[in-house]
């Protein structure tokens, strides 16, 4: 019997070292006052990277009286790792003959949804590509790491609800 319980000590241990090391899978949501991920085609998250294809909200015959082209995104990623690289990619694809937004555009982020800033030019890779004859990929890659666990990304400033309140 003795034999045995140094080794389910050890067992035990390791457990616990191996548990402790463990985190919680990173999320992505648009769930909060003027978040939105557009029309998702796909969307993957790890622990180091997440991947979004947004389509034109075009295809909401609701907005038909809007301007052709618009792809407003907001999303907050919770559970990341700590100062440690995260790359997000946003890919937006839009018709060649309704190109919207053409510029470069530097996204912004905050901890709490109220202090923004702009990432660094050097944290920002912008492409565009035909992928058809009729579609364009417009890229933005951000690759930063961030000071806290929950981080909001989001295309320009966002203006919610309650900022009317203010």
């Amino acid at each position: 019997m003795y034999l045995f319980r140094p080794i389910a000590l050890s067992l035990i241990s390791s457990f616990f070292v191996v548990a402790c090391h463990l985190d919680a899978k990173s999320q992505l949501s648009d769930n909060f006052a003027s978040g939105n991920l557009g029309v998702i085609k796909s969307a993957t998250i790890t622990n180091d990277n997440t991947s979004i294809q947004l389509d034109n909200d075009n295809h909401n015959s609701a907005l038909s009286s809007i301007p052709l082209w618009r792809n407003w995104w907001y999303f907050k990623l919770s559970n990341m790792k700590k100062n440690r690289d995260f790359n997000v990619i946003v890919d937006d694809i839009f018709s060649t003959d309704n190109q919207g937004w053409q510029y470069d555009y530097t996204p912004v982020y905050s901890y709490d949804q109220k202090h923004w800033q702009r990432f660094n030019q050097n944290q920002i890779d912008a492409t565009t590509t035909n992928i058809s004859n009729a579609q364009l990929l417009r890229r933005i890659e951000v690759d930063a790491k961030y000071d806290k666990k929950n981080v909001y990304v989001a295309r320009f400033y966002p203006y919610t609800p309650s900022d009317l309140d203010s």
